[in-house]
């Protein structure tokens, strides 16, 4: 994270000093009129308007991440509840088993075999 802002300053150093080397009037045109303005304005401008337009396309994309996690935070949930019943009727079919098969070994080392399984 700290190299990712860092390479963000060192850009923005460079944006500014392209801007101030480059400090000519310009004119800009609009369909409403024409205005005179400096360069390294126009050049700073750009920059800004550039850096608005990444932070929203990452605010859109983490919100967008940030439901996906709710929802399959919602779905882990419910795949464990899940999970702990299935095991609660395993463990309620398996005694019933044992005591149903008390006394047939052949049963017993079936269910032996399914619990190294499980």
């Amino acid at each position: 994270m700290q190299i990712i802002l860092v390479l963000a300053l060192v850009f923005a150093l460079m944006v500014a000093v392209f801007a101030v080397s480059n400090a000519n009037e310009v004119i800009i045109r609009f369909p409403w009129g024409n205005y005179p303005i400096s360069q390294a304005l126009v050049i700073l401008g750009s920059a800004a308007i550039g850096s608005a337009v990444v932070l929203m396309l990452g605010i859109f994309s983490q919100v967008k991440r940030t439901i996906k996690m709710w929802e399959y935070q919602g779905k882990i949930k419910k795949l464990e509840k899940e999970l702990k019943e299935l095991k609660e009727q395993y463990e309620t079919l398996k005694k019933a088993m044992e005591a149903k098969n008390a006394g047939d070994t052949h049963d017993k080392v079936l269910f032996k075999e399914s619990d190294s399984i499980l």
